[in-house]
């Protein structure tokens, strides 16, 4: 731009934004000082949750059980019993799981086995508990000796057809 020319709106804009930053870069920056002020002190400690998450949390603190969550460990007791005792695959099956009292109702195959989960209560139940969660089996209903069948197998299967 010469001197004879008079700037346009356009010109003067882009003369003041040279202007300003060149401004910028020279003068000092102001310090910024950070609050820590977080939602919960400026709420007075009630920080506000999705329903789902102060319902489930109301659960958790009254110790209240779910009806699908007790049905989750109840198949979890059950589905994992052969690798709760592998010792006692074939011997033993896991039948049913009383989430209300915590009973775990277990079939053995002879009476001798019987007699065995008899003396082996407290260890079994140990190892249910340390296997899908503390406290998760209370007792054991061992019922009377029978044939046992496999999940996988029907009875029917278990001699081949000649």
């Amino acid at each position: 731009m010469n001197e004879t020319t008079t700037a346009t709106g356009a010109d003067l804009a882009r003369i003041a934004l040279q202007t300003a930053r060149a401004a910028a870069k020279i003068a000092p920056q102001p310090k910024r000082t950070r609050t820590t002020t977080t939602r919960s002190q400026r709420s007075g400690g009630h920080e506000p949750l999705p329903f789902a998450d102060a319902l489930s949390r109301m659960i958790a603190e009254r110790s209240w059980a779910t009806p699908a969550a007790a049905a989750a460990t109840a198949g979890s007791v059950i589905d994992q019993w052969p690798a709760i005792a592998p010792e006692l695959a074939g011997k033993v099956n896991a039948i049913h799981f009383d989430a209300t009292t915590r009973t775990l109702h277990l079939r053995p195959a002879t009476p001798a086995y019987r007699t065995q989960l008899a003396l082996h209560q407290k260890q079994i139940v140990a190892k249910v508990n340390d296997t899908v969660g503390s406290n998760t089996v209370r007792h054991l209903e061992i019922l009377r000796p029978a044939a046992l069948t496999s999940p996988h197998h029907s009875p029917s299967s278990a001699f081949p057809d000649t």
